[in-house]
């Protein structure tokens, strides 16, 4: 019997159970506004209370849903830069690890010419260890 319903289209499917959904939440409203609210007896005095509760609960929940915004944008750049300094690092291990294999490696002076500098020869040191000599500076005396 239920075979039938799952052969047929999804539109004709989807479109027949939005109708029925529509149908019952009508007929609901119906029966409560004939029935039931009627025995309520609400009055001008109630619907300003409850405006004012209303009210009250939004601010609650707009602090609420911006300290959880906050908390997701601080949790973002604390992932972002753990991811940086991942990628530095392991781009400064896969350097390091090409020096090693290749003990042919070109000295400093080659490494700092180059486009791409390696992290570990930023900071100083080379492919044997040596440290980098700093640049000197030339003071012209005029």
């Amino acid at each position: 019997m239920f075979n039938t319903l799952f052969e047929l289209p999804l539109v004709i499917v989807g479109t027949a159970i939005m109708g029925l959904l529509w149908l019952f939440a009508l007929v609901g409203l119906a029966l409560v506004r004939r029935y039931f609210l009627p025995s309520l007896r609400i009055q001008i005095e109630d619907s300003e209370f409850s405006g004012a509760m209303l009210q009250a609960v939004m601010v609650f929940y707009g602090l609420a849903v911006a300290l959880i915004a906050v908390s997701v944008w601080q949790s973002y750049s604390d992932t972002s830069k753990l991811v940086s300094q991942e990628a530095a690092t392991l781009a400064g291990f896969t350097a390091r690890q090409a020096f090693i294999r290749n003990r042919s490696a070109p000295p400093c002076s080659a490494i700092f010419t180059t486009t791409r500098i390696s992290s570990f020869a930023r900071h100083g040191r080379c492919n044997n260890g040596e440290r980098r000599r700093p640049r000197r500076r030339i003071w012209w005396s005029g």
